[in-house]
């Protein structure tokens, strides 16, 4: 293992990660992210200061979770990462289907390592689009075009109303508070009027889900760059407020019998009622913790398909 020498943001220490255990790695990426975030609510929205600032705490964070996760033998990260996002591709066909248009916009916010990006670019009714501050790949396939850039300066290069499907896969909860009036409100404007929006966004009864859960009790508030960590309840009733309505539920209710990965269905709403499921939200959220994740996971109480009123 390479020697990594890194120099911590909070207070300009230099560090020799090869010198510390793993719980000592947990802690300080605990602590320097802690510390980023505190700083980065302070800035002012939407400016190069804060946006300059949180590359620069990402490049540490990423150097402290790479050498972590090396010191931990983690082999088959990428694959893990692949199944995960088996059911994020399972929703978007679903919602596919019901879209009646011969050649789709689709707009992934936050694609990192860009796994459902190449997974949809065999189809061939899809124009695909991404972006991320730190894309993790450079894709030329004529289809796919991937912005290295903000989520803001990427939906103003889209004419209004303009996209068929807009993606974000645990990426909302990143938000700033100061900076959603404006995101939502472009998102809705760049939508298609027939559009849908799949949104994965952890729920904060079985949160925090950044690195805060190694250090926090299940049910507080993440402390780290999950700066918009929500109840269900709380996440529609904001979508309402920027002129977003859930669309269709989701269920995670079969298996597939080759690989028995779970993967989701999406039922309408009139069969399960959006109400119905912020109602037994407050109900679930007293289960003990395994059984909690458990309910929350197989409800879809993370998983929001919207559309423009």
């Amino acid at each position: 293992m390479k020697e990594e020498i890194i120099t911590r943001i909070s207070n300009n220490e230099v560090i020799n990660l090869k010198e510390l255990s793993i719980e000592d790695l947990y802690k300080l990426h605990f602590e320097e992210e802690k510390f980023a975030a505190n700083l980065l609510k302070q800035m002012p929205p939407f400016s190069k200061e804060r946006y300059d600032f949180l590359n620069k705490s990402y490049d540490l964070i990423e150097k402290i979770k790479t050498y972590r996760n090396e010191l931990e033998n983690q082999k088959n990260i990428a694959s893990a990462y692949d199944v995960k996002k088996d059911y994020l591709y399972n929703i978007f066909m679903n919602t596919k289907k019901k879209m009646k248009r011969e050649k789709l916009v689709v707009l992934e916010l936050g694609c990192g390592k860009c796994q459902f990006i190449e997974r949809i670019s065999n189809l061939n009714d899809v124009k695909i689009y991404g972006c991320d501050l730190h894309p993790k790949r450079n894709l030329t396939d004529k289809k796919i075009t991937i912005y290295k850039d903000t989520i803001l300066n990427t939906l103003n290069k889209f004419k209004d109303n303009s996209i068929d499907i807009i993606i974000a896969d645990n990426v909302c909860e990143h938000f700033f508070i100061d900076e959603i009036d404006v995101i939502y409100s472009i998102i809705n404007k760049k939508l298609n009027k027939n559009g849908k929006i799949i949104f994965i966004i952890p729920n904060k009864n079985v949160g925090p889900c950044d690195i805060s859960k190694k250090f926090l009790k299940m049910g507080e508030t993440a402390v780290g760059f999950h700066f918009m960590e929500q109840t269900y309840k709380e996440n529609i009733n904001m979508f309402k407020k920027y002129g977003l309505y859930t669309d269709f539920l989701c269920i995670n209710n079969a298996r597939r019998k080759k690989d028995k990965r779970k993967f989701f269905l999406i039922y309408n709403f009139i069969n399960i009622p959006d109400s119905t499921k912020i109602f037994m939200e407050k109900y679930l959220a007293k289960l003990p913790e395994k059984i909690r994740m458990l309910i929350f996971f197989i409800l879809g109480y993370h998983i929001y398909i919207l559309r423009k009123k």
